[in-house]
């Protein structure tokens, strides 16, 4: 029997069960968050914590790279049933829903390492759920999973190898997801394509999944604005061109269920 924790003073059951209970007791079965900018010249950054609350884990990561050298940093700590699952801290990285699905704060800690930042997130558009995604093998349920996307404004500073850039209202990437899923790393078989498009007025997100044979299994997409999901993802293609595993180009080609048709460059 799970115990009771704290979470369980929270007028938010969904079980006739502890809080701590999950649909799947799996070591698998975890809270993630990820964020990704393009901050321009080059430089990309991304950042995520999570907690795996049957393995006893937090994790959380950060990454930069300014087109020549990558910088990456990892921590992790145990986590007991009990402790305060919205802890935002892992290490010297701390992600916090400082306004739920409106402002998260992102700070890694300028002694950690050459990387640091501290940035603030903004919702411009309200956050999309996917459609989940379950994957049974022998009867058995591997994966069991869904996200939510948000598109926003970052701003703040990052500081790479002594270099600071500064940030002010350049639209990028956030996700939100949980559940049980153990398709993690690169695939080994078939391709995963995930396409997230910042737009002056808009976002496109994409999700393509497919076998080594190149029949689709999952498409999943939406146009989106300030009024939330405006439009679907009926159908897409692609044509990518990749120098062993790298990807060098081509394009995507996305049909849109109101009939608009849309052609993105990679």
């Amino acid at each position: 029997m799970t115990n009771l924790t704290p979470s369980d003073e929270s007028y938010t059951h969904q079980l006739v069960a502890p809080a701590a209970v999950t649909v799947h007791a799996d070591p698998a079965w975890a809270e993630r968050c990820y964020h990704l900018l393009h901050v321009g010249d080059g430089v990309i950054l991304h950042a995520g914590r999570a907690l795996y609350p049957h393995a006893g884990s937090r994790t959380g990561f950060a990454g930069a790279t300014n087109g020549e050298v990558q910088h990456v940093l990892r921590a992790a700590e145990p986590f007991t049933m009990g402790e305060d699952p919205d802890r935002p801290t892992v290490g010297p990285l701390r992600i916090e829903a400082v306004r739920p699905l409106e402002e998260i704060r992102l700070v890694l800690d300028q002694s950690a390492s050459a990387l640091s930042f501290d940035l603030t997130f903004r919702a411009r558009f309200p956050p999309v759920p996917t459609t989940p995604i379950r994957i049974e093998q022998e009867g058995r349920v591997v994966t069991e999973y869904m996200n939510l996307f948000q598109s926003g404004l970052y701003s703040g500073t990052i500081v790479i190898d002594g270099d600071e850039h500064q940030v002010t209202d350049r639209a990028g990437f956030r996700d939100r997801g949980w559940g049980l899923r153990k398709h993690e790393g690169a695939p080994r078989r078939g391709l995963v394509v995930a396409c997230f498009c910042e737009l002056p007025d808009s976002a496109l997100y994409l999700l393509l999944y497919e076998t080594a044979s190149g029949r689709r299994v999952f498409t999943n997409g939406w146009l989106i604005d300030e009024h939330g999901a405006v439009d679907t993802v009926a159908a897409a293609e692609h044509d990518l061109r990749w120098d062993g595993t790298l990807l060098t180009g081509g394009t995507l080609l996305v049909d849109l269920a109101s009939g608009e048709i849309g052609r993105a460059h990679v």
